[in-house]
């Protein structure tokens, strides 16, 4: 009996140990690894990194590849986050599937990802490996019943030439795939000390315009647009300007870009829109009943569920009727999810809201878009008008010709000389704006100048 007791306690105490001895892995797995992909988690990776470069020679280098799905967020907006979820479990598969056995896949984040290739010899081969994961990541998803197609784009660093330990590695492939989102996303970028100082100056810009709203650094001034042939000012188009007293003027084509990378234009858009409808409101009060105001539209907040909201609120807020506004949209921010934009189109038309479509012939150029976009306006880009003595008059009739037989009106952008105007006057184009009429106003010099009962030929006008 003593020996049974003895032999029971004895296996009792080994099945005990035993599983705790599995319970132990498990926590370890579960602490190294990510819950939802099973890959490698970021804590994990930098220990596994840091010993990979470590063991990196002159000859056997590390590389890192920083992996950033464009767009996904419109992936849980639209299908769920379960589906996002699903989707995520997809990509890391098709990461691991593509890589050697002794490379490492991780998940960093979010939709973000990071394979550490060892044992480089050249950069060509990491730029081959980084083609590769586009290719297999952009093939198309099954999500429900839809098929989804995404995109990524991918920053690479190679170590130790580049970067010395995890934390440095990490830091300039993520600064890389910043700069290949910034050059249309898609793509490979490899780290250099060109895009490291670009970066510097962005991240400079970034820490300035946060905040600038609150302390009254941003301010909103208004260029008229001027019926061709009565030279009545019809409306006024909202153009963002910020005078930063650590930078100086900062153009909008510096900041407005690094405020969509870094997640401010949501709150900048909203403050123009609000803006820009006070002043209207103020000006209706005061002797302009029949002025609008025009306002320009980032895609990245024409993208958010929100955003009809957002500008019906801001007419509500104001007391003023949809035909009162007009959005200005680019092609590209339209041709996205043209089935979801032309919704959202509707939706804003639905309010009486006039939709341009801005810089048109800069992007897709094809005026076949013309006929199934619910828009309302055409703006030519100013380099077409500039081009009207050379070659750009056959392109600018045709537009006006074609935009005119859908019921759509002209405006066009950056008249600078009486010969421009003239020729634009001939084409029967609808409406003009540029420095021959007036630079960009203040909202009291823009309401003077709209009072006068006909524009100049060449009026003044303050920058």
């Amino acid at each position: 009996m003593a020996f049974v007791v003895v032999t029971l306690s004895s296996g009792r105490q080994f099945l005990t140990q035993q599983e705790a001895r599995q319970l132990q892995r498990d926590l370890d797995l579960q602490a190294k690894h990510d819950p939802l992909t099973g890959l490698v988690n970021r804590g994990h990776l930098v220990q596994l990194l840091d010993y990979a470069i470590e063991r990196a020679d002159s000859r056997y280098g590390v590389a890192v590849l920083f992996i950033d799905l464009d767009r996904f967020k419109s992936v849980n907006d639209i299908y769920g986050h379960t589906a996002g979820d699903n989707l995520l479990r997809n990509v890391a598969q098709r990461l691991q599937n593509e890589v050697r056995r002794n490379d490492i896949v991780a998940r960093q984040g979010g939709d973000e990802f990071v394979v550490v290739a060892t044992g480089v010899l050249h950069a060509s081969a990491v730029h081959d490996l980084g083609r590769r994961l586009l290719q297999a990541l952009s093939r198309p998803y099954t999500v429900g019943t839809e098929s989804v197609t995404l995109s990524a784009s991918i920053g690479v660093t190679l170590c130790p030439a580049e970067s010395v330990d995890a934390s440095e590695a990490l830091r300039n492939a993520d600064i890389a795939m910043y700069e290949a989102k910034r050059r249309g996303r898609n793509s490979v970028q490899f780290y250099n000390q060109h895009i490291e100082k670009q970066t510097s100056e962005i991240h400079r810009i970034e820490v300035q315009l946060r905040g600038a709203i609150e302390r009254g650094e941003l301010r909103v001034v208004y260029q008229p647009l001027v019926s061709l042939d009565s030279r009545q000012v019809r409306s006024a188009e909202a153009l963002l300007r910020w005078d930063s007293p650590v930078l100086g003027p900062v153009s909008p084509a510096v900041f407005i870009p690094v405020a969509e990378q870094r997640g401010l234009i949501h709150a900048i858009g909203s403050w123009v829109l609000d803006t820009a409808m006070g002043q209207l409101s103020v000006w209706r009060a005061t002797g302009h009943p029949d002025l609008s105001v025009s306002v320009n539209v980032s895609p990245l907040q024409f993208e958010r569920d929100d955003f009809i909201a957002q500008v019906r609120a801001a007419l509500d807020r104001h007391h003023l009727p949809g035909s009162a506004l007009t959005l200005e949209l680019t092609e590209g921010s339209l041709l996205t999810d043209f089935d979801a934009s032309n919704i959202k189109l509707r939706q804003l038309r639905a309010l009486g809201i006039q939709v341009a479509l801005d810089d048109f012939g800069t992007g897709y150029s094809s005026l076949a878009y013309l006929r199934t976009l619910h828009v309302d306006i055409v703006k030519i880009d100013r380099s077409f008008i500039w081009a009207i003595q050379d070659d750009g008059l056959t392109f600018v009739e045709a537009i006006v010709r074609i935009a005119h037989h859908l019921k759509l009106r002209i405006v066009a952008e950056g008249i600078e000389t009486l010969e421009q105007c003239s020729s634009l006057q001939h084409l029967s184009c609808d409406l003009g704006q540029g420095y021959l009429f007036a630079k960009p106003l203040a909202a009291d010099r823009f309401a003077a100048f709209a009072a006068q009962a006909g524009c100049p030929t060449v009026p003044e006008a303050s920058t």
